[in-house]
This record gives structure tokens, sequence and C-alpha cells, in this order.
């Protein structure tokens, strides 16, 4: 999703703008089912209500101060690398929770 927001800044056409656009959302789509569905299994049980309202607080708080600094930036894309950049961090973050699979259930 990251790159294709960096890829999105990058159009000069009216048909670009459609690709891109159809190809931001299918990423969007898939990273948001990814959130929601894996996100809650990466904690162990005892703490996973916590976990995730934690991390929904960090989300909804970036989303508040996303804004913010966008209204700042200069220029149309800016604000396009800013979200890309806010996803790859994201996703690094991701690769460094535990992995859960095999731990004894609580």
């Amino acid at each position: 999703m990251g790159a294709s927001l960096f890829l999105y800044a990058t159009i000069t056409t009216p048909a670009a703008s459609v690709g891109f656009n159809a190809m931001e959302y299918f990423f969007q789509s898939t990273f948001n089912a990814v959130l929601y569905g894996w996100t809650p299994e990466a904690f162990p049980a005892a703490v996973r209500g916590s976990a995730c309202g934690l991390a929904s607080f960090w989300g909804r708080l970036s989303s508040i101060i996303a804004p913010l600094i966008a209204a700042r930036i200069e220029g149309s894309t800016g604000v396009l690398y800013l979200a890309g950049g806010g996803v790859f961090l994201c996703t690094l973050t991701a690769l460094f929770l535990p992995d859960t699979r095999d731990r004894e259930i609580l």
C-alpha cells in the first residue's frame, strides 16, 4: 500500500489516475484486512484486549495529527509521501511483533 501511494504521486494523465486509484484502493483494502484480521492474533490472549486498544489508540491519535501535519506540507504530492511513509512504518513495526502460533493458550 505504501508503494502504491508513492506511485500515485507520480501520475500525469487521467487514465493513470484511474488506474493508480484502483490499485491503491485494492492495497488499502488488503492492508485493512490484515490489520483487523491478523493483528489481534499476534498478541497473547491475556493481553489481547489491552494490546488492541493501545494499537487503536495510536491509530486514532495518528489520524488526528496527520491532517495537521499535512496542512503544513507544500505541494500536492507531499501528503501522499507522508501517508506512504506511515504505512511503511506500520509494516516495519508489524514485522517485529512476536510470533505467537506455537504458544500455550492461557
